[in-house]
């Protein structure tokens, strides 16, 4: 699969499969040149959506939040879950993580919304398809 991985992300950046090198620290993130890539099958990239997303939780819109709750909310409680964000940051998410009713259909709607690349690709939030292999520059 690697060498699949390294074969496509060479023929997405136009460069020799030399070029690319696989980063020690993650099976599907390769490096070219100065770039990071994650090079991910349709079930990988499903799986870091799922962990991107979970990790992230805190950081999303309050009222997208809310309405993935069974909170009967109004502006007041808006507010308090922004301010709990602003306070808490990341300490937040296990909190906003208990609120939500179905993380599943949380994390499709937030993908519906903003697409794939928003929450893995933190060069440009571009998402590429080729051969079956979803590639994301994450530098």
């Amino acid at each position: 699969m690697k060498n699949e991985k390294i074969k496509t992300l060479a023929e997405f950046l136009e460069v020799e499969e030399e070029e690319i090198q696989k980063v020690s620290y993650n099976e599907n993130l390769f490096e070219a040149g100065n770039q990071e890539y994650l090079v991910l099958t349709e079930w990988e990239k499903e799986e870091e959506l799922k962990e991107e997303i979970t990790e992230s939780l805190w950081a999303f819109n309050a009222n997208f939040i809310l309405d993935h709750t069974d909170i009967n909310w109004n502006e007041r409680t808006e507010k308090a879950i922004r301010k709990m964000q602003e306070e808490l940051c990341e300490d937040a998410n296990e909190i906003i993580k208990a609120m939500i009713t179905n993380l599943d259909r949380f994390i499709d709607d937030a993908v519906s919304e903003d697409g794939a690349g928003h929450f893995l690709n933190r060069y440009d939030g571009s998402e590429e398809e080729l051969n079956g292999f979803y590639i994301y520059r994450t530098n």
